[in-house]
Parts: C-alpha cells; structure tokens; sequence
C-alpha cells in the first residue's frame, strides 16, 4: 500500500495510466504515465524474476517555470500482521561501512544525507533503496503512520529541467542467500552480531539438513543432536 509513491509538494498525480509493459530473458517490465499541469511523469518498473531487485527509472519534466518541484519517494514498511508481533525497524549503510538498524521511536526526527542503503524492515521482510545511480537522494528520514506502519521517505532534488533518475531497491525476505544475491552489503540485516561466522555457519548447516528432511522443525532437531554429540 502506497509503495513508490512519487509525491510533490503540491498536486501529487495519483492516477497513472499503463504505457508499456513487457517481458525480457530475467525481467518484467511495465511503465506508467501520471502527469498535473505542472509536470509529466514517467515510472518505470524492471521487476527481476530471478531474484528480489526491482529498478526504477523515473522522469520528470516540468510544464511551468516559477514551480518549485521537489520529488519524494515514499516506501513502506513490510508489515505483516498475521505473523506473530512484528519487529519494525530502520536500516541505514552508515559511515562505518556497515548496515545499521535504527530504532525508529528515537530516530523520527532524524534526517539522514543522501545514504548509500536506506529502508524499512520487519521482522522477516526487508524494502530498502540499495543503489541511487544518478544521485536523486537528497536526503532520507522516517515517518510514522501508526504503530508497526512507518514509511521511508526519499526525497529528491528541485527540478528544473526534464531529469531521469535510476534507483534499485531490494523488496524480499530476510533470507541469507537472496540478500547476498542483490547485494552483498544486505547481509548485515541479519544481525549475526560478534558470532557472526558462527551463526553463518549455522545457519548453512540448517539449510542444509532442511534439503534432507523438508522440515524446519525437523531440521533444528537434527541439529540439536549433532551438536549435543560433538560437544
């Protein structure tokens, strides 16, 4: 609900109209079209069928000079309310070289300038930019719409002139191999801590034995007894 919404700070085009929408050997893609009396817009999915990267390309181009427009991309948090109580969160690439999780009840009125990964997390599920090519990110900060309802704000550049923008954002689960498959930097969402080679270890291992049993629940008991055995 409301993702990629591109909203201006007056008269957001809501409605889009489907232009174009094909398939190539690993993606799907559909382009839309949304314009206002001050600007056209074009939105342009390539959605990956073979992992959970979807790029973005986004045009504007103003109609009317003397119009400050200032672009924002809104992305939700992946809230699911049947699983269980859900763990929302903020992530950032942050000057350390690392992925950080921010507690957002602290970090509402923060404002974070043009990040290299910046995103939404719940427990099990992950929506994050990851590559911001032609610099479209001024800077990125979070609001809140409700409990476990926060979005991700991007927000843009004024524009004066006719400007596309490319960006990549990763929307999948928490899963080891598929955040590595995107980017290798999305690893550190799974917070492995100072055990980290460790817990990758066992977690290859749970995997692994998973592949046999075709049971998680099976799989942790199996495990279990290995390692009573061994130790």
């Amino acid at each position: 609900s409301g993702a990629f919404l591109l909203a201006f700070n007056e008269k957001t085009p809501y409605l889009f109209t489907l232009v174009d929408h094909f398939n190539d050997e690993n993606s799907v893609i559909v382009r839309y079209s949304g314009m206002t009396d001050q600007a056209n817009i074009i939105k342009e999915y390539r959605i990956s069928t073979i992992d959970y990267k979807i790029d973005l390309a986004i045009t504007i181009e103003p109609l009317m000079q003397n119009v400050e427009l200032q672009p924002r991309i809104f992305i939700p948090v992946p809230f699911i309310p049947v699983v269980d109580v859900e763990k929302v969160a903020g992530i950032v690439y942050n000057s350390r070289g690392s992925l950080e999780e921010i507690k957002l009840q602290d970090n509402f009125n923060t404002v974070w300038a043009s990040p290299n990964i910046f995103g939404v997390q719940g427990r099990y599920f992950m929506n994050a930019l990851i590559s911001d090519k032609n610099s479209f990110v001024q800077r990125a900060y979070f609001k809140s719409q409700g409990k476990n309802l926060v979005t991700a704000i991007l927000e843009g550049p004024v524009v004066q002139e006719k400007t596309t923008w490319n960006l990549s954002f990763y929307c999948g689960p928490k899963e080891p191999v598929s955040l590595v498959a995107v980017d290798k930097r999305l690893e550190g969402a799974m917070g492995y801590g100072w055990f980290a080679p460790i817990a990758k270890l066992m977690m290859y291992l749970l995997n692994w034995a998973h592949t046999y049993v075709k049971s998680y629940g099976w799989a942790i008991i199996l495990l279990t007894i290995v390692m009573r055995l061994l130790m």
